[in-house]
């Protein structure tokens, strides 16, 4: 009987290919976008009856198909202003879920400290294990994949939920530090963004970062 093929190795996750979140329009580029791109910005937003489509797959559209007498030129600012608008809004609503999560992994860490005089164990896997299940899809997990002694000890699970972001803990015990990771795919495409938030214990109080966006 043949051997079964061995199962591919989970990418590593300093070699996930990164996303590259777009550049926040300035004050003048808001202007000049309600300005120059009203055509544009009427057939986003006032989509057909029964065009369910989210805007930014609705602004795609409207570029490969534009208003009629929309000049060229227009045409190609608008799709840069208005594709990094929509990009930003996509980004910064993917990241609620992350930023939510990690503040309630974070008070779970300083009360796990509080109860035992020591800092919860580092991951010895994400969850989920392989990033790639949360490139174009959300995750559900189970049981399993928060039974491991650094969940347990947070008393932290998302079993049965949709998750967009894989998350993983690192802990120094000795230094009393401790990294919490958020992985995630805002636009689908298999490429990732972290979102990092870090703490302290100094003197028996913690201190805990804002969560950022890498």
């Amino acid at each position: 009987v043949a051997a079964a093929p061995p199962a591919p190795a989970r990418a590593k996750e300093a070699d996930l290919p990164r996303a590259q979140p777009p550049t926040p329009l300035s004050e003048a580029e808001q202007k000049e976008a309600e300005k120059k791109c009203k055509p544009l910005l009427t057939a986003i937003r006032k989509p057909a009856k029964g065009d369910a489509r989210p805007a930014l797959e609705r602004f795609r559209n409207a570029v490969q198909k534009p208003p009629r007498g929309m000049p060229a030129g227009d045409l190609d600012r608008c799709a840069d202003l208005l594709g990094r608008g929509f990009r930003g809004y996509l980004y910064a609503s993917f990241e609620v879920e992350a930023r939510a999560i990690l503040g309630r992994m974070s008070r779970e860490v300083i009360a796990a400290f509080q109860q035992e005089g020591a800092l919860c164990p580092a991951t010895e896997r994400p969850v989920p294990a392989d990033a790639g299940k949360v490139a174009r899809a959300p995750y559900e997990s189970t049981a399993a994949d928060w039974d491991a002694p650094a969940w347990r000890c947070l008393h932290f699970s998302m079993e049965g939920q949709s998750q967009h972001f894989q998350y993983e803990i690192r802990t120094d015990p000795k230094a009393l530090t401790f990294e919490l990771v958020a992985r995630g795919s805002p636009e689908k495409d298999g490429k990732f963004i972290e979102i990092v938030q870090r703490g302290a214990v100094k003197n028996g109080r913690a201190e805990i970062e804002g969560a950022v966006r890498h």
